[in-house]
């Protein structure tokens, strides 16, 4: 039985696929760890699970997420945005706050930062619109046959990108809006690159040199876009209407779920299932692993909804804490 990990203000949750138990709080419920903003589980063995707060750093369980242990031996950064593993290498990758990037080859013991990413041409125009005014890494994305290639979101930077492994960077703004909080490449084309953003989601075909607006994805606070290996064409974008400032008010974010099956040429809405006005925000995304096409999505509103690439939607769980990160394990 499959198990989805809910990281939530709240704390670290765990829920079955599939049984009517309610979720087993885990731990990280004390403030001092900040956001839970990411999860990741391991690709070699299940039970050894990463995630990242935002106020004390990266943390690894290697039975299952019954005991953890801090992993933050060279992360001069503890705000850690976002979190990934590459899957070729199995290579760990922590984006922080401020703008910095760190590798991590012995599953989290130590870090190396990309000191490269530090002197990149336009990082002084960075700036976040909100305190403490530091730019941080919000995605971090790969390339599947070339582990060399790495593509970052920056709030607030646009994109920054290597081709080179990291001894090298580009930052990419033009045609693009600045606030950048999730980016994925194609499984079989990484020179096409899908960003969400503050103001719409954009795609660009060429590596990051030029952008253009997705126009099927017509709700323009675009939180998560996520591609799929198991799936090379499919992308889903989640966006909505209203800024975060409105996600606690009457007006709320109506939050929407987008579909492109052929690579981000063209769009369709989720519309069965789903609410005309759906009041949170989403702060998390993920692929379910072992049900290919499906996705969860979690909400502000402390809901997690199940979907399809077919247009199929579903609440699937409700009254947690507002849920911030989300992954499957078997």
């Amino acid at each position: 039985m499959a198990t989805v990990l809910i990281g939530t203000v709240g704390g670290l949750y765990l829920k079955h696929i599939g049984d009517s138990s309610e979720a087993i709080k885990v731990g990280f419920g004390d403030k001092g760890f900040g956001t839970i903003r990411s999860i990741v589980v391991d690709r070699s063995d299940a039970r050894r699970i990463f995630l990242s707060t935002t106020r004390a750093g990266v943390w690894r369980s290697n039975d299952g997420g019954d005991s953890w242990r801090e992993m933050n031996h060279g992360l001069i950064y503890q705000e850690v945005w976002s979190l990934e593993q590459q899957t070729g290498t199995g290579d760990l990758f922590a984006g922080t706050g401020p703008a910095c990037l760190f590798k991590s080859s012995d599953n989290g013991e130590s870090w190396q930062e990309f000191e490269g990413l530090r002197g990149i041409d336009g990082r002084a125009e960075w700036f976040l619109h909100l305190p403490p005014y530091f730019p941080h890494i919000r995605g971090i994305a790969f390339c599947e046959g070339d582990p060399a290639v790495l593509v970052c979101a920056v709030e607030e930077g646009g994109i920054v990108t290597t081709s080179d492994g990291g001894d090298s960077w580009s930052n990419f703004r033009k045609g693009i809006c600045d606030d950048a909080h999730s980016v994925a490449t194609m499984p079989d084309d990484a020179h096409t690159i899908l960003v969400a953003t503050g103001d719409g989601t954009f795609i660009s075909t060429n590596g990051g040199e030029g952008f253009a607006r997705c126009s099927g994805v017509y709700k323009s606070y675009s939180t998560h876009v996520l591609t799929s290996s198991q799936l090379p064409g499919a992308v889903l974008v989640v966006a909505g209407r209203n800024q975060p400032r409105h996600w606690r008010t009457d007006k709320g974010a109506e939050t929407g779920f987008f579909v492109s099956r052929d690579s981000g040429s063209s769009w369709f809405e989720i519309t069965e299932g789903v609410p005309a006005h759906l009041h949170g925000g989403a702060h998390a995304a993920c692929w379910d692993p072992f049900n290919v096409g499906r996705a969860f999505v979690g909400l502000s509103d402390g809901s997690i909804w199940s979907l399809t690439v077919n247009g199929e939607a579903k609440l699937w769980l409700s009254g947690l804490f507002a849920v911030t990160a989300l992954a499957v394990m078997p």
